[in-house]
């Protein structure tokens, strides 16, 4: 049987077919090169995005210069959604208005938000290893201590006076937080030859509002009548730009892990959080042991394994009741 390993991309007629339309079909698209609209329609047809709906489009300047592929905030809901729905889940969000000053962010009048996003996968296992640890025993106050924070990733968006764009403050740092947090936690980040990403290095000319052509064609039909240059990249920069200050990255949150024991035994190889909340209970690890008593608890445990004794019965000798 031969397979052809192209397939994921999509078929060749699909994609100059769309390639054509979008061409022939949006306005602004016009101008594109053959080149230049195969590749937002190869970016669409791979990844299943919709470019008349703004979830993909192609960045040129009036003047002919190519800037590449830019996938906007509706493109990575879609793609978040879908990947949420592989693995039988589903995910929510919730903004939350930040002082800058958490993130070493000196601009006047700058607008921070941290997007708080948590999804029913994580959130189940979470509450299915505090279950576990209070069904054996162990107080609930207790238990989330061995487990630690609930699981969220938390993005940033920043937003200052200095951009020129028609988006208010407001809205800018909050598409740029939810953008970021949906880039932490899904597959989604489609690198600089398929996102707009103006802080980033990258094989495209990095492109700041205040040295843009005179310009700029988005070749998206959001808005049909034309736009001047920096008011259209600041939009598009509102879409995509999640975290424009340098300083953000040092300072950036990432995934809250648990902690107390159940966060040392993930440390140490225990697969997931579930499993060292069990584990955990077996060994009667508490928060009061330092990391070395759990690390040397839990090597016995593995060497009596290793042994032939059964997951119960190294627990058992580990902890003397045996």
């Amino acid at each position: 049987m031969t397979t052809n390993a192209l397939a994921t991309f999509g078929g060749r007629d699909d994609i100059k077919e769309l390639g054509y339309r979008l061409q022939k079909m949006m306005p602004s698209a016009q101008s594109f090169s053959g080149e230049e609209a195969l590749a937002v329609a190869q970016i669409a047809v791979a990844h299943r995005l919709d470019p008349f709906n703004g979830e993909v489009w192609g960045l040129k300047s009036y003047n002919g210069q190519w800037y590449g592929v830019m996938v906007g905030i509706k493109g990575l809901r879609k793609c978040a959604r879908r990947a949420a729905a592989e693995e039988n889940g589903s995910y929510w969000i919730d903004n939350v208005l930040t002082d800058p000053k958490k993130y070493n962010v000196t601009q006047k009048d700058a607008v921070v938000y941290e997007c708080i996003l948590r999804d029913s996968v994580n959130t189940q296992a979470y509450g299915q290893a505090i279950h576990a640890l209070t069904d054996s025993g162990i107080p609930y106050k207790e238990a989330v201590e061995m487990v630690g924070p609930s699981p969220k990733v938390v993005g940033v968006g920043i937003a200052d006076p200095s951009e020129k764009s028609k988006m208010g403050l407001h809205a800018r740092a909050k598409k740029r937080a939810e953008a970021d947090a949906i880039k932490q936690r899904y597959d989604v980040d489609f690198g600089e030859a398929a996102q707009f990403t103006p802080e980033e290095p990258g094989d495209f000319v990095e492109v700041e509002a205040e040295n843009l052509p005179d310009d700029f064609d988005n070749g998206v039909e959001e808005d049909f009548p034309k736009k001047s240059a920096e008011d259209t990249v600041s939009e598009l920069m509102g879409e995509s730009k999640a975290m424009p200050h340098p300083d953000v990255k040092k300072n950036k949150r990432e995934t809250e892990k648990p902690t107390g024991p159940v966060g040392i035994l993930l440390d140490l190889g225990v697969d997931n959080t579930h499993h060292a909340a069990n584990l955990a209970t077996k060994l009667k690890l508490t928060s009061k042991m330092s990391k070395e008593e759990i690390n040397a608890l839990y090597s016995n445990y593995l060497d009596l394994k290793a042994n032939g004794k059964k997951s119960d019965e190294a627990a058992a000798i580990v902890t003397g009741e045996k």
